[in-house]
């Protein structure tokens, strides 16, 4: 069973590693996301919203996790906690999409030679309170540079692939032993 599942994580990492090649590639014209929010009212009226975001753009792949809550409409301020939970009707939604780059924004990739941190892996973490913002909320924004992730990602192939290579070598250069009878 052991052997088995490390197979099976051998070739899911290989597979995944695969997959942020593509997006790499496909992050030189645009940026792909898929994302799941939730909206919703809550019962004594206030909002709740909890979103997660994977996407890919020109030079990471970046993860945002947020969730937040505000007040019962007063009347006043309508904030984005409201439009979303009346367009969504209270469901969660599931979206993906590809979008190209601008113009301008392309001319910016291509001519632009620094990136949001001299490291592979950056993370960020924000939040809002009540008291300040009239509502409470949190994000946490975790980002990997593709080639990072991708080299991360094909070391247990690899590793697998060289055992598998020293095994064999290992088996052919045993003398063998005859019995003869």
């Amino acid at each position: 069973m052991k052997r088995w599942l490390g197979n099976v994580a051998v070739v899911l990492s290989f597979h995944l590693g695969a997959l942020v090649c593509v997006l790499w590639v496909r992050g030189r014209t645009g940026s792909d996301t898929a994302s799941w929010t939730y909206y919703r009212y809550l019962p004594d009226g206030s909002c709740r919203g909890d979103a997660v975001q994977l996407g890919s753009d020109h030079k990471h792949i970046w993860l945002d996790i947020g969730w937040g809550h505000c007040e019962p409409f007063n009347g006043q301020l309508v904030r984005g906690y409201y439009i979303n939970a009346d367009n969504s009707g209270g469901r969660p939604q599931l979206d993906f999409r590809h979008e190209p780059y601008p113009d301008f924004m392309r001319w910016f990739i291509e001519n632009s030679k620094n990136s949001r941190s001299a490291f592979p892996l950056s993370w960020e973490s924000t939040s809002r309170t009540k008291e300040e913002n009239g509502d409470d909320s949190y994000w946490l924004h975790i980002c990997i540079a593709h080639w990072f992730l991708a080299l991360l990602l094909f070391v247990p192939p690899l590793w697998k692939l060289y055992r598998l290579r020293k095994a064999y070598r290992a088996a052919r250069a045993s003398p063998t032993v005859s019995t003869q009878t």
